[in-house]
């Protein structure tokens, strides 16, 4: 937690609580628990999207944020698949 996180609104807050959540089970390489919170946080960042809950840099950086957890992720995701016969 940063100095100035008082500051922050309930919106961003709910969203870097997810993300420490997710940044913690995905250290401890925890599968199904990082696919589920990152999902949590996908669905959360674009309802509150869609209600205006955000400005535009916060937007910008929960983007980024989300981009980048997406390539973290792949592995996890492909990892599910069947392996292949041939």
């Amino acid at each position: 937690m940063g100095v100035f996180d008082f500051l922050k609104g309930s919106t961003d807050k709910r969203l870097d609580e997810i993300l420490e959540r997710l940044k913690l089970t995905y250290s401890n390489n925890y599968k199904d628990d990082s696919l589920r919170i990152y999902k949590e946080f996908n669905d959360a960042f674009d309802i509150m999207k869609r209600n205006g809950k955000l400005n535009d840099k916060q937007i910008a950086h929960y983007t980024e944020v989300q981009a980048d957890y997406e390539k973290k992720l792949a592995h996890f995701q492909n990892s599910n698949k069947a392996p292949s016969m041939y």
